[in-house]
């Protein structure tokens, strides 16, 4: 019986690295301490000039390319956009965050569909930023996302008038102590209330999907209940969690494919407070 076992789930492996690659452990920039490990400040977004209260979307684990032995459901990307499409000017969002696993694992074919969907939202107006989640890692998968995914670095920041948002590199499980060096360092010049975006719970109830090492983590939360964070949006585990830490709330989005949710985030900078509405199919729900 342990014979088969093993054959069993040998044969599994074999048959997950074909697609996912086998290479992986192997490839230094599958580790965040070979990427983008200082951070990129996008100056000509021209959101300085937004209006104190505004809505952004968010989407998570759209995973372009799931496999059929992982019940993947239809791409829900003809609802959204029909839903983006239909949206009166005043409910429609300035920008969208996606925060990771984009694709399964990195075929072309799975990029092509993924620009197809960000085409069709810029085309509404709505500009797209993307957080690099695991997935998007398979197959040595880094340099292929870096030039499918704009702003084309894992880490970097932009600001409105008065807020400001950072995407982390989370991709490997954790940010890196020198990612979290450069972030100290660019908090020590902006006060502004700060949304963080990036694809790893700091916490998660499936332990096994938290950020992997509780060192980093425990440095981030005192950075960022320091430096006057307001929410930490992830994805990862495909459901909804919401945990309150410090000062500070995380929010995990479910995934756009599993679940077909996505989280619209009303900002009022003026009460510096945000409100966040979840979406499923189209419609309003509470998760």
């Amino acid at each position: 019986m342990k014979k088969i076992i093993f054959a069993a789930v040998f044969c599994l492996f074999i048959l997950s690295a074909c697609k996912y690659g086998a290479d992986n452990p192997f490839y230094p920039q599958n580790s965040v301490h070979f990427r983008d490990t200082n951070i990129s400040h996008l100056t000509s977004t021209g959101f300085e000039t937004l209006p104190s209260e505004y809505n952004f979307v968010v989407l998570t684990d759209i995973h372009y390319g799931a496999l059929p032995f992982q019940n993947a459901p239809q791409m829900p990307d003809e609802v959204f956009i029909n839903w983006l499409t239909n949206l009166p000017a005043a409910q429609k969002p300035k920008f969208c965050l996606i925060l990771g696993d984009v694709v399964d694992y990195g075929e072309d074919s799975q990029y092509a569909g993924f620009n197809s969907l960000v085409s069709r939202i810029e085309a509404q107006g709505v500009k797209v930023f993307n957080s690099i989640g695991n997935h998007d890692l398979y197959n040595s998968g880094f340099p292929k996302w870096k030039a499918n995914c704009y702003p084309h670095t894992s880490f970097y920041d932009f600001k409105t008038s008065r807020f400001s948002f950072y995407s982390l590199d989370t991709g490997s499980g954790g940010p890196g102590f020198e990612q979290l060096a450069s972030l100290k360092s660019a908090f020590a010049s902006d006060s502004n209330p700060k949304i963080i975006f990036t694809h790893y719970p700091m916490y998660a109830s499936p332990l096994q999907f938290s950020m992997n090492d509780t060192t980093e983590r425990n440095l981030m939360m005192s950075l960022f209940a320091k430096n006057n964070v307001k929410l930490y949006l992830c994805g990862h585990i495909h459901v909804y969690e919401k945990y309150p830490i410090q000062n500070f709330e995380q929010y995990a989005i479910p995934s756009f494919l599993y679940k077909g949710v996505w989280a619209v985030v009303n900002v009022n900078e003026t009460a510096n407070s945000y409100n966040i509405t979840f979406y499923n199919k189209g419609n309003v729900y509470q998760p």
